[in-house]
């Protein structure tokens, strides 16, 4: 299953950077040997993870991970390089993953969900930049899949922000009012701690 999951999420990064070099003329983005190994080491890691390592969840929700996995690698690396993240990338993967967790079987919908939706729409989306809402929103809709309530997903907002602020301190890219001295991507500590709510 996880080498299934690898050639999933290998075939969506493609289709993925396909559609951005068509569509996008005046996009900024690197696609040189380093980016490209990046994104293949993610991908092996990811299969590997949600194919050995996320039992609990049968084939269909499996392959719905590798969808969210796709997204969370190639917005990671669109936000390392540009600090931005193409807007149809969360619609994309909201759509495909909450279709294949309704076949699933067992996912409904929760109220949580729309609650989480309000507050991250009203309250955090002056904190962080729009792609990183929609980021946390597409990783509910995928934590909702066991649990009901608010509580997990701020769980994962915290765990991102306490990992994003142990590196950028080890960087000294803190300063003294709790700040960061320099803007950082938030996207990639999001994809890192998704997994532990899955």
């Amino acid at each position: 299953m996880a080498g299934m999951i690898c050639v999933e999420i290998g075939l969506l990064l493609g289709l993925y950077r396909y559609v951005i070099e068509k569509y996008d003329r005046t996009s900024r983005l690197d696609w040189r040997e380093k980016w490209m190994d990046l994104l293949g080491a993610g991908c092996i890691l990811a299969g590997g993870v949600i194919g050995l390592g996320m039992k609990r969840w049968d084939m269909t929700g499996q392959l719905a991970c590798g969808i969210l996995a796709a997204y969370l690698l190639i917005g990671s690396v669109t936000d390392l390089q540009t600090y931005e993240v193409y807007d149809f990338l969360p619609v994309v993967t909201a759509a495909a993953g909450a279709g294949l967790l309704w076949l699933s079987g067992d996912w409904r919908p929760k109220g949580s969900l729309l609650v989480y939706f309000f507050i991250q729409i009203v309250l955090f989306r002056r904190m962080y930049g729009k792609a990183d809402v929609y980021a946390f929103l597409v990783c509910a809709l995928f934590e909702s899949r066991f649990v009901d309530g608010l509580i997990t997903y701020l769980w994962h907002m915290a765990l991102t922000f306490l990992l994003l602020a142990a590196v950028q301190a080890g960087k000294g890219n803190i300063d003294r009012r709790g700040n960061l001295k320099r803007p950082v991507a938030l996207m990639p500590y999001i994809a890192v701690t998704v997994w532990c709510f899955l």
